[in-house]
């Protein structure tokens, strides 16, 4: 949840995409692989956040998660289960990657679905995690879309 955050929160700072996909991918694959304890490597855990950087997304993000608070709730265990959080692991891994997609404003609808998810994990709450999850689906497709328009408005990916 953490590192979704500042690309929910837009805050212009190059290669924030980098600092958010790098950490989220290697947590994500963890998950898909079962462990139970996060470990990030060293370069990551070296990287550091501007004290004003910091301050500006825990501000912004903060009402969301008071609201989130109040209707978050254990629910839908299934969703839980160490199966269920493998496939999330697999899932999050493919939205960290959108994420790096150098397609300026199309990397926001999957670090919210990241966020959510995430919220939903934290909370046990597998109504929040579906939800998360189904939004991510759509960010895909969007995407999807997105790169598709442009490969056919370039004409790549025509055979003569």
């Amino acid at each position: 949840m953490f590192f979704a955050v500042p690309e929910v929160i837009p805050i212009p700072v190059p290669g924030l995409a980098t600092i958010v996909v790098m950490p989220t991918a290697v947590i994500a694959g963890q998950m898909a692989m079962g462990h139970r304890q996060i470990r990030l490597p060293k370069f990551i855990q070296k990287k550091t956040v501007s004290r004003k950087s910091l301050a500006a997304a825990i501000r912004a993000v903060l009402p969301f998660l008071e609201k989130a608070e109040k209707v978050a709730k254990p629910r839908w265990k299934w969703a839980t289960t160490p199966l269920a959080k493998r496939l999330l692991g697999v899932f999050i891994f493919i939205l960290a990657l959108s994420i790096a997609f150098p397609i300026p404003g199309f990397n926001m609808p999957q670090a919210i679905s990241t966020f959510i998810i995430a919220l939903g994990l934290v909370e046990e709450d597998g109504l929040l995690i579906a939800a998360g999850v189904l939004a991510g689906l759509a960010s895909l497709a969007l995407l999807g879309g997105a790169v598709f328009g442009v490969f056919s408005f370039f004409g790549l990916g025509r055979r003569s």
